[in-house]
């Protein structure tokens, strides 16, 4: 099965906290984070924001 997203833009903040989050966890892969992390967001009871964030568009994992 093939991904829908092909390409995931993070800020240079976001990146940060990633690899901060790969080194203290050692979990190698992005993918494992990335899921977590919406799995965590999706037990938020507020809503995410509505738009792309411009500040968002500095770094690119593909």
């Amino acid at each position: 099965m093939e991904s829908p997203i092909e390409r995931i833009r993070l800020s240079q903040t976001a990146k940060d906290q990633l690899t901060k989050l790969k080194r203290s966890t050692k979990i190698d892969q992005w993918n494992i984070l990335c899921r977590w992390a919406f799995c965590r967001s999706l037990a938020e009871a507020t809503a995410p924001s509505p738009g792309p964030n411009p500040q968002e568009r500095n770094v690119q994992k593909t």
